[in-house]
């Protein structure tokens, strides 16, 4: 399916997060953030490997936070520990 000019092969539209395709509600969500959230955690670190100091490297662990603080939002949501503070 189209999404932002491209043609999509996942769940949610990596530029806007629109779902493009069907997918179990919050858990389908869920699965792409984490799988989104380990591509980034392994990017930062082959920054950090090799260059820490570049505006790249910065961006990469900026990255890596928000998919993770994502994750853990959907996760608490999830468990129905309440709506996240906003």
């Amino acid at each position: 399916m189209k999404c932002c000019g491209q043609e999509r092969t996942t769940r949610f539209c990596p530029e806007c997060g629109k779902q493009v395709s069907d997918s179990s509600g919050l858990y389908g969500l869920l699965a792409h953030c984490r799988k989104s959230a380990q591509h980034a955690q392994k990017e930062s670190e082959s920054w950090d490997a090799h260059d820490p100091e570049r505006p790249a490297a910065k961006r990469s662990k900026v990255n890596a936070a928000k998919w993770k603080t994502w994750v853990d939002v959907l996760e608490k949501t999830i468990k129905g520990d309440g709506a996240p503070d906003q």
